[in-house]
């Protein structure tokens, strides 16, 4: 094991604080503790420090220089699309001028430093990652985190290019194993992947179960999740905005930042509920907000595995969510620990939902008593425990 040298592969890093990025260098210190040689990489303009702490024994490359050279394949991109119209625009120029200076240089580390095996994280990194793994020969672990036909067909997540789109699915051929979060998300994949598929569910840390609340719980609704589309923030401003007057004494806070931050305002403001409903930005001690607060609200479009949630259920909060929300209904369980709720075309249900949790006393308290075991199952202890055990096989150590 000593000296084995692991390369852990992300597009973006640069104080992003979502949930693959978390997994990502939470992954980096757990391998360095084990003796590893850890090369963290990644590749963007910029060189901000990552929003979670590295383990200092890990080196931090970021791979991004510029290649002037690739602007030909830009020219000519926007030449032949003149030329012959939109529907014409040539996406193998377009897929070369946007991936093949990260593809290169991650075959140059490959080559240039000796690499015992590859963990790329995101679809953004896992093509150019097989690509130069291929081209090295280097054993590589692909790993997914959302729903698969979201990664793999959404033309809205993701590069829309249909070059990188069929990419993505295509190379998959040479990974060494293809990591998915649940079982059945394994079986979305074509039958000859299929040897190739491994299920291992995101975790909860270990202190989330042990250490003692600090906080007084208050009259507060928690979320926390990234301000962009898919986590459906909206819907909970319109929620709240429903029923508000009838809880003067209660406030909603999310966590977190994103694209979304100044449509989220505005529509704050329009739907005057400035004075309970506040976007916090990020924290760096997300377990003392869920101690402080007694509800979790997600209303998530779709999740790979929906880690907020899975850690609120940890620090004892009742969660109200989409009964369709995949990696949230994996453990969510209606009436059990949270509401599982239909989505419709308004808020209307979300509304009745949290009017529902804040007035019954007595079931929110019973939703909590059963929120910390129902999660147990989701340890620290057991992810690491199967990681373990695939890097060993792929690695062959």
């Amino acid at each position: 094991m000593v000296g084995k040298h692991i390369v852990l592969v992300i597009r973006l890093l640069s104080d992003r604080s979502g949930g693959a990025e978390k997994l990502y260098i939470e992954m980096a210190n757990y391998l360095v503790e084990q003796g590893f040689r850890v090369t963290c990489l990644y590749y963007e303009p910029g060189q901000k420090e990552p929003f979670y702490k590295l383990d200092n024994r890990v080196s931090l490359t970021n791979l991004f220089i510029p290649y002037p050279s690739l602007g030909l394949f830009a020219k000519m991109n926007r030449l032949l699309s003149h030329a012959l119209g939109e529907r014409s625009i040539m996406p193998a120029f377009a897929w070369l001028n946007s991936e093949l200076p990260f593809t290169l240089q991650l075959k140059h580390f490959f080559k240039r430093m000796k690499v015992d095996l590859v963990l790329s994280y995101l679809p953004p990194a896992n093509t150019p990652s097989l690509i130069a793994a291929k081209m090295t020969k280097t054993k590589i672990i692909v790993t997914n985190h959302n729903v698969p036909e979201k990664d793999y067909e959404d033309i809205k997540r993701w590069s829309p290019n249909p070059i990188d789109r069929f990419l993505r699915l295509y190379l998959l051929r040479y990974a060494s194993k293809v990591h998915v979060l649940f079982e059945h998300f394994g079986s979305w994949f074509p039958e000859s992947l299929q040897s190739k598929i491994v299920a291992i569910p995101n975790y909860v840390p270990d202190d989330y179960f042990s250490l003692e609340s600090k906080s007084i719980a208050t009259k507060k609704i928690i979320g926390v999740g990234r301000l962009a589309a898919v986590k459906n923030y909206e819907t909970l401003v319109e929620a709240w905005a429903v029923i508000s007057k009838e809880f003067p004494d209660w406030s909603v806070e999310i966590y977190g930042t994103g694209p979304d931050e100044e449509k989220l305002r505005s529509l704050i403001k329009e739907r005057d509920v400035t004075d309970s409903f506040f976007l916090m930005g990020h924290t760096s001690n997300v377990m003392e907000k869920y101690d402080e607060s007694l509800i979790f609200c997600h209303t998530a479009i779709h999740e790979g595995f929906g880690l907020s949630v899975a850690e609120a259920l940890a620090r004892d909060l009742p969660v109200i969510a989409y009964k369709d929300c995949e990696g949230v209904n994996q453990f969510v369980v209606d009436d059990e620990n949270g509401l599982l709720i239909e989505r419709g075309s308004t808020a209307d249900s979300m509304a009745v939902a949290l009017k529902q949790m804040i007035s019954d006393d007595e079931m929110r308290k019973r939703l909590a008593g059963n929120a910390k075991e129902s999660i147990r199952p989701f340890s620290e202890t057991k992810y690491y425990q199967k990681y373990s055990q695939l890097i060993t096989e792929v690695a062959g150590l």
